[in-house]
């Protein structure tokens, strides 16, 4: 398929403020048994929206966030507003997640008319940081990274409102960083794309 640009209303939602509040159930796993993933191509995040305008197992790219998502859920929202295109993106979170400082993260994210790509192609810069605040799954699953050929890291920080500066985390003194790290462990540029990463 060819890749779409539309322009979208952005919002978020998480572990508590999901439907049933407290979980991570969602209405149709496509490749996730419960809302989930890092953001890669390979490992898109859940979404929700109106199953009737985005067809389940959907993917998208939102260029702000650098991330990648998949069409896995439900937005209530979406579906009595079949007029307006709408995406509600899976923020995270678990029973120990601190709630105010992850809808803050949520409120900081949501955009009224943001670009998206519909049917994207891997190889778009891809930020695995996650959205929730002291989220350390990253640690656990960093080995079992699925990026695709063309995927290429961007450095992000731990609690940003991912998109208000990822240039930030670029620019030398902007502090330290663990996925850089990660990155070059693992034989991985985080400037440019992995087929062509030299260390």
């Amino acid at each position: 398929m060819t890749e779409q640009t539309i322009t979208s209303y952005v919002t978020m939602y998480g572990f508590p403020d999901n439907d049933p509040p407290g979980s991570a159930i969602i209405a149709q796993p496509v490749m996730h048994k419960l809302a989930g993933g890092i953001g890669t191509f390979n490992d898109p995040i859940t979404f929700a929206s109106d199953a009737g305008v985005i067809p389940f197992g959907t993917r998208i790219y939102v260029p702000y966030l650098h991330k990648y998502f998949i069409m896995e859920d439900i937005c209530a929202e979406a579906v009595q507003n079949p007029g307006v295109s709408h995406v509600d993106l899976w923020a995270g979170g678990d029973a120990s997640t601190n709630v105010s400082a992850l809808l803050a993260v949520e409120d900081a994210n949501t955009r009224d008319a943001a670009r998206i790509i519909v049917n994207p192609d891997p190889g778009h810069p891809v930020n695995v940081t996650p959205f929730a605040p002291g989220d350390t799954h990253f640690a656990t699953l960093a080995p079992h990274l699925r990026l695709s050929s063309g995927d290429f890291l961007v450095l992000g920080q731990p609690g940003n409102a991912h998109g208000a500066d990822l240039d930030r985390a670029r620019r030398p003194g902007s502090g330290y960083s663990t996925v850089t790290d990660f990155a070059r462990l693992r034989g991985w540029s985080t400037s440019v794309p992995m087929t062509t990463a030299v260390w």
